[in-house]
């Protein structure tokens, strides 16, 4: 739940060239819920500047950032098989990343099924799909606000651009590019916060666990990952991450389910 310390005036937003407000953008209230597709290698640091607006939007409702100890009602599902740990940006604890088999069926079930209202979707293709009825128009009546992304963070026609410098945001992508050190960082946390309370310990301690066994659940090598992790790199030397989207509604993104599974 660090990212109850987001800023969100750290971050600048544009919608169609004119600067906005993140209320604007986001209409985020008490029953919001983020849900955030992944189909490739860490496709989630795509989004993931936006993911950091969401969840300073969460933590902006009522008493939640300064009494309730909540973590963000955000949840990453992987789609056909797991694509790098996003524990980090806190979807925790662990089943708020949620497995999900490669048809456009169960990807809309788990939407629905987690009360998804703020879903973000990579770029891909439109097509319909054969669920049950019920489930098309549970979508379309809960989705509230839709965003196509692209796992880069640079996507051709969009009408969304996000900048963000914030500290925390920034170390979302440091612990996602570097978990070792991420590790290194937790493990120096519990060894020299000696006031850190036993719930907070045992929360760290299963972190590091997962963490741990999921480490070379990507491919290093991957073409596509290597690139994107350089990009990712050299605008945190610059100190600031730029992201592109584009704003769809529900129909429109219920469609573009079917592109995100490998099996349609």
């Amino acid at each position: 739940m660090h990212t109850h310390g987001i800023d969100g005036s750290n971050f600048s937003i544009w919608k169609n060239g004119q600067k906005v407000d993140a209320s604007l953008l986001l209409d985020w209230d008490e029953t919001s819920r983020l849900g955030v597709i992944v189909n490739e290698s860490f496709g989630g640091l795509g989004a993931g500047v936006l993911i950091g607006l969401a969840m300073d939007a969460f933590y902006g409702v009522g008493k939640r950032r300064s009494e309730l100890a909540l973590y963000p009602d955000c949840f990453l599902f992987h789609v056909d098989k797991q694509w790098g740990n996003h524990g980090g940006f806190d979807f925790w604890p662990e089943y708020r990343e949620v497995s999900v088999p490669g048809q456009p069926a169960s990807l809309i079930e788990a939407i629905n099924a987690h009360a998804i209202t703020h879903l973000l979707i990579p770029d891909g293709r439109a097509g319909s799909f054969a669920c049950h009825y019920a489930e098309r128009a549970a979508a379309l009546t809960r989705l509230k606000k839709c965003f196509v992304y692209s796992s880069s963070g640079l996507l051709d026609g969009s009408d969304v651009r996000l900048e963000c410098s914030d500290p925390i945001v920034l170390d979302n992508f440091r612990g996602a590019l570097d978990p070792q050190q991420l590790l290194a960082q937790m493990d120096q946390l519990v060894t020299t916060e000696k006031n850190l309370p036993s719930h907070v310990i045992e929360d760290i301690d299963a972190f590091m666990r997962s963490l741990r066994a999921r480490i070379d659940e990507v491919d290093p090598h991957d073409p596509g990952w290597s690139v994107r992790r350089a990009a990712f790199c050299s605008q945190l030397g610059r100190g600031t991450l730029a992201e592109q989207l584009l704003e769809i509604g529900s129909e429109e993104a219920v469609s573009r389910i079917a592109g995100c599974c490998p099996a349609t």
